[in-house]
């Protein structure tokens, strides 16, 4: 396995206490291993991204790499908004956030966030109730169309951001006296791909 550099931000990887107080069950002869044996394992595993997928792996594993500073990245600290497009949080978000199904593939339905960390629904339908409240709140003659564009991107997979984030970013920018705001998913959606795919 070769050192792979995170050059964004990164935070410290904090361990919730009510998973460290957890009793494990241990049913692997690996994670019966002393933890000193285990920080030796860890030691070998450089990525820090697979770091922490083995240490979410298992409780007893959680527990031994609670010892260890281990980095994620940090979207909130990357300070521009327009550079929210992290492809090392959308591995770590896509290895532990996606929900998976009965194979063990992530499932289409949900796709992970970069922005606010969860896993988010990708069908259009499920944004449209929100959709509706927006064009209502927003003074634009646009908003409706804005709005598609926001929900397109995401259900195409074409932006790191669910609709709800990318909007928050997108008035963010407006407020700092963006008029137009460059934000990865509204303005480089080709619009050719939006009149196909929207259809």
């Amino acid at each position: 396995m070769k050192l792979v550099k995170c050059t964004h931000p990164t935070v410290p990887f904090i361990i919730p206490k009510e998973l460290l107080n957890a009793v494990p069950r241990i049913s692997s002869s690996l994670v019966r291993l002393p933890p000193e044996v285990l920080h030796n394992v860890f030691s070998h595993v450089t990525d820090p991204i697979d770091q922490v997928c083995l240490a979410l792996t298992c409780k007893h594993l959680l527990q031994a790499s609670s010892s260890l500073v281990m980095k994620i990245p940090s979207v909130a600290k990357l300070g521009d908004l327009r550079m929210l497009l992290c492809h090392r949080m959308d591995t770590l978000l896509r290895s532990t956030a996606a929900p998976l199904d009965v194979l063990g593939q992530p499932r289409d339905m949900s796709v992970p966030c970069q922005k606010c960390l969860r896993s988010r629904p990708a069908r259009r339908s499920h944004w449209k109730e929100e959709g509706e409240r927006f064009a209502l709140m927003e003074p634009r003659t646009d908003a409706r169309e804005i709005w598609n564009l926001i929900v397109l991107a995401w259900a195409i997979r074409y932006s790191p951001l669910c609709p709800a984030c990318l909007l928050e970013v997108r008035r963010e920018l407006e407020e700092k006296g963006d008029s137009q705001p460059d934000v990865p998913g509204i303005t480089s959606l080709p619009k050719e791909r939006c009149q196909l795919e929207w259809k």
